[in-house]
Order: C-alpha cells, then sequence, then structure tokens
C-alpha cells in the first residue's frame, strides 16, 4: 500500500457551540400615531347647548371659505362667550391631532393644539395663571405662532478666539447669517442637514449659543416625533426628528417663515371641512336644533 506523506499543515478542529445563534438587528418600530376619529358627543348632548354647536358652524364656515380663497369671513372663532360645558363639547368635536404647540414668555403662556381636522387649531392664552382667551383658528399655523418668531436680530459675527476649537461651526453661521437676513415671505426653505455634517461639539456648543433660544416649539407627532424650536433669530429654526425609540436620525437647521412639517396644507383644508360638515350632520337631530343650510352640504 502506497504510504501518503505527512501533512503538511495542521489541522485544528475548533469545538462546536451548541448554543443557538442570536440575531442582532435594530429594533422595529413601536407605535405609530394615526388619525382617529374622536370620541363624538350624543347629539343629544347639544339640545341644551345650541351655542357649541353654533361655535363649531363658524368653524366649517371658516373652512370652507378658506377653500373658496376667502379673505373677508373671520379665520378666528371665540370660544370664551361660551360656558364650561360648552366648551367640553367642541373639545371632544375637535380632538386632538398630530400638532401642539407652546409659546412662552412677555408674561403669558400660550397652549396650541391642532384638532383632528387639520388646519384647524384651539388656543389658549393665559396671563398671570389666568386664562385670558380662548378660540379656535382656521389657519395653516396659529397667527400667534408667526407672530412670536419676528422679534429679534441677527447676532454679530463671532470673534476668531471664539471658534478656535471648532471645525466647521463658522462656516455654518456665516450660512445662517446671510439666508437670515435675506429672507422674504416668498423665499424657499433653505435648510441645512446637520446629521451630514462633521461637527465636533465644540461646533454644536458654538452653534447653539450663537442662534440662542425663542419662545416657541412645537411638536409633530406621527411615525416618531419631530420637535420643532425656535431660535432667537428671527425664521431661524431647529428641526430635530426622532424614531419611535426616541432616537434622533435627522437634525437639521431651516430657514424658513415657519416649517412646513408642522403647517397644514392647502389640500387639508377641504379635506376638514368635508369631515366637519359629515360631523355637524350625525350631530344634528332631526327635530330641536336647526340644520346645515340648504346648499352647504
Amino acid at each position: 500500500m502506497k504510504k501518503h506523506p505527512p501533512f503538511p499543515i495542521p489541522v485544528v478542529v475548533e469545538p462546536v457551540e451548541t448554543g443557538e445563534e442570536t440575531l442582532d438587528y435594530l429594533p422595529l418600530p413601536a407605535t405609530m400615531e394615526t388619525y382617529s376619529v374622536p370620541q363624538l358627543p350624543e347629539p343629544e348632548a347639544f339640545v341644551d347647548h345650541a351655542a357649541a354647536l353654533t361655535a363649531l358652524d363658524a368653524v366649517r364656515a371658516a373652512l370652507d371659505a378658506v377653500v373658496a380663497g376667502d379673505t373677508q369671513t373671520p379665520r378666528r372663532i371665540d370660544l370664551s362667550v361660551l360656558d364650561a360645558a360648552e366648551r367640553i363639547l367642541i373639545q371632544q368635536t375637535l380632538g386632538e391631532g398630530e400638532v401642539s404647540a407652546r409659546i412662552e414668555g412677555d408674561g403669558e403662556s400660550i397652549r396650541i393644539q391642532e384638532a383632528v381636522f387639520a388646519g384647524v387649531w384651539r388656543v389658549l392664552i393665559e396671563q398671570d395663571g389666568r386664562l385670558i382667551e380662548d378660540y379656535v383658528e382656521v389657519a395653516t399655523v396659529p397667527a400667534r405662532v408667526r407672530d412670536a418668531v419676528r422679534t429679534g436680530q441677527v447676532p454679530a459675527p463671532i470673534a476668531p478666539a471664539e471658534a478656535s476649537q471648532t471645525m466647521n461651526a463658522p462656516a455654518l453661521l456665516a450660512e445662517i447669517a446671510d439666508h437670515a437676513a435675506a429672507w422674504n415671505a416668498d423665499a424657499p426653505p433653505h435648510i441645512i442637514n446637520l446629521s451630514l455634517l462633521p461637527l465636533t461639539p465644540a461646533d454644536h456648543a458654538l452653534l447653539n449659543t450663537w442662534t440662542g433660544s425663542g419662545r416657541v416649539v412645537l411638536l409633530s407627532r406621527g411615525y416618531g416625533n419631530c420637535r420643532v424650536s425656535a431660535t432667537g433669530i428671527p425664521t431661524v429654526w431647529r428641526v430635530t426628528y426622532y424614531n419611535s425609540q426616541d432616537v434622533v436620525i435627522l437634525d437639521s437647521i431651516e430657514i424658513v417663515g415657519v416649517p412646513d412639517v408642522v403647517c397644514a396644507a392647502a389640500e387639508d383644508f377641504a379635506d376638514s371641512a368635508r369631515r366637519l360638515r359629515d360631523v355637524l350632520i350625525w350631530m344634528r337631530p332631526a327635530e330641536g336644533i336647526g340644520a346645515i343650510p340648504a346648499g352647504s352640504v
């Protein structure tokens, strides 16, 4: 029998692991905010509170006016003249949508909540802990949000010593200053994606200090959250997106009147008008409370 020479490379047999392998992957999204029909009050609840239905009719009329391009119909419906029960009925009917906002400063605390009908906003204004205004506004975004970000000015350029430990912040600040100074209502949004830039902790610190903090914070809930914060510079916003695990997935600076992510779109008003009209038809008993005017449905 022919003999084979010894194999020149030693064979090492690794022990076989008996444990099961586990896959390591990113967690799947856990929750997602979606539109849900509000828990509507029963029609009978309005029999003794017809003023609540009148206010809701005014909201519907304002929506129709926006759709028709009418700029004369009032877009703000005062709820302070209603009693507590009527305001509760309106809140139950409008529900809570994706966007909420808070404005602090100048002795006021303003809470804003979008309804499930996009473009319809409930605005409550407190002063020294006392409610002084309560109204519904039909708009892409409430006027108080726009007004609160019009104050302030572009800061002076930073001194070279302030940027000594930074890498890209000086160029970013110059870009922000140029676009903020040149901004006008017809200008398209200018977006700086900070997530794609190599920024050091010193860059972030200088950017935050130079832009400052404004009075307005908005939160848009949906597939994860989006936090929109006004800076101390008019029309300059910090927009941060989070996934459903509250991990930052996009951080950006937007130079714009108000970021689109928290604004109602033009097509939203027609959809909201139709859905609110359907709700009001359902709420009106066959007898008792007046019907929606003929031809408006």
